[in-house]
């Protein structure tokens, strides 16, 4: 302890903390051993320290929990949604008429052939995706309703017999 005394004895030398750069005069600084059995103001800090990790640890589990309790409850909401998606036709308050849609899922949820159930007569096509809550489109659906907005749709026709090797 004796160089530790002289060092705190030392007119003008100051310490930088390590931790937050602080820097303070070297007489105002705890300083110990840490190579001897620890005892007073070492002892508090290592005991302080061992709080502040247990703490930090209990801390950690509590957001894991929460994190995976979140990650769960957000599942479940999808999960509620790809089921709703199937049976929103069915629905009351559907505005469309159940016999003119056509289930897709992916990427878009329905393809509505509007008239085609009463009339056997197509009037207009509707690309329909259902969302709930605060959900918003993917990027592939926003690419998708970009592309009906510019016109850019078609009607394709092909011959599977000709298209075999």
């Amino acid at each position: 302890m004796a160089i530790l005394d002289d060092l705190k004895a030392q007119r003008g030398l100051t310490v930088e903390c390590p931790s937050c750069s602080n820097t303070f005069r070297a007489s105002e600084a705890r300083l110990f051993d840490a190579t001897k059995k620890l005892s007073g103001d070492a002892l508090d800090v290592l005991e302080a320290l061992k709080e502040q990790l247990a703490d930090a640890r209990l801390d950690l589990r509590r957001r894991k929990v929460a994190a995976q309790e979140k990650s769960q409850k957000g599942a479940r909401a999808v999960n509620i949604g790809n089921v709703v998606e199937k049976i929103a036709p069915t629905l009351p308050g559907f505005t469309l008429t159940p016999a003119d849609c056509r289930m897709l899922s992916e990427p878009i949820d329905l393809v509505v052939f509007r008239g085609y159930a009463a009339q056997r007569h197509v009037e207009a096509i509707d690309f329909v995706e259902i969302k709930s809550g605060r959900s918003k489109l993917s990027s592939e659906q926003r690419a998708i309703r970009k592309v009906v907005e510019a016109g850019s749709v078609e009607l394709v026709v092909t011959n599977a017999s000709r298209t075999r090797p």
